[in-house]
């Protein structure tokens, strides 16, 4: 029985001051032959402090059972409870995450490795709380390496933009995002603008509110086949921990 891995594409990941973090990703996932799936969460609390978010090559099924058989959500857990449980070694259990899903990448590296996208297979990031209550963030993209001996590595990848410069980490479509700028440069980013839900100006809700509504944007206007399903937000608090802003009905409470 043959089997063939999904893939997920976008999200975006605000960072604007080292007191919270917050992560809004779409529920897409496609496979070589055009199958979608609109219901995948690829947000998975860990712990009440703890969640895990990944993109790219992070599920595998059997295309004609349709069963499971790889899930990149599944290792967080599971490398978490090896790990993790307890700790806050991030670096750690992202370097584990990475090693198990390379694993699965191996059975066959010269056929799945052609999905990668400009060489990336997939990236996972640990989010979640240092023991002082400070934000940590430890991600692993795992790369796919042709030629010869086809394989896979991983490197450490980071979320945590210059706050100097940029509070915003996005994966592309930078043209959309700039339609915000300035209260609104297009007449439907203004529309967007203006029907936002009402929150307390400079809320934390109301940048969640915002950051939800460009991945919203970027699924609407797009035309990207591989960006779709509803938007779920999750927010992380320095010293209280992670809770949902936004959670489909297919993504777990806790």
């Amino acid at each position: 029985m043959a089997q063939v891995l999904q893939h997920g594409t976008y999200f975006i990941a605000a960072y604007s001051s080292p007191n919270h973090l917050i992560v809004s990703i779409d529920s897409r996932e496609t496979a070589k032959g055009g199958n979608v799936n609109d219901g995948y969460c690829k947000i998975r609390p860990l712990s009440p402090e703890i969640f895990f978010f990944a993109t790219g090559s992070t599920s595998g099924t059997s295309d004609q059972a349709h069963v499971r058989f790889f899930d990149a959500w599944d290792v967080a857990n599971e490398v978490y409870l090896q790990v993790g449980m307890g700790t806050t070694r991030f670096d750690d259990l992202a370097r584990a995450w990475a090693t198990k899903v390379m694993e699965v990448y191996s059975r066959q590296p010269a056929r799945w490795g052609e999905i990668a996208v400009q060489g990336i297979m997939s990236e996972g990031y640990f989010v979640g709380l240092y023991s002082s209550g400070d934000i940590a963030i430890a991600g692993r993209q795992i790369n796919y390496e042709g030629g010869n001996s086809p394989g896979f590595r991983s490197v450490p990848k980071s979320i945590v933009p210059d706050l100097r410069r940029d509070s915003t980490w996005a994966q592309g479509y930078f043209d959309i995002l700039n339609e915000f700028a300035d209260g609104g440069r297009t007449d439907r980013a203004k529309q967007v603008l203006k029907v936002l839900p009402a929150a307390e100006a400079g809320s934390l809700d109301s940048e969640a509110a915002l950051v939800t509504a460009f991945v919203t944007a970027v699924r609407d206007w797009s035309g990207d086949k591989g960006i779709g399903g509803d938007i779920a937000t999750i927010v992380l608090e320095r010293g209280k921990g992670w809770r949902w802003f936004r959670r489909p009905d297919f993504c777990p409470e806790n």
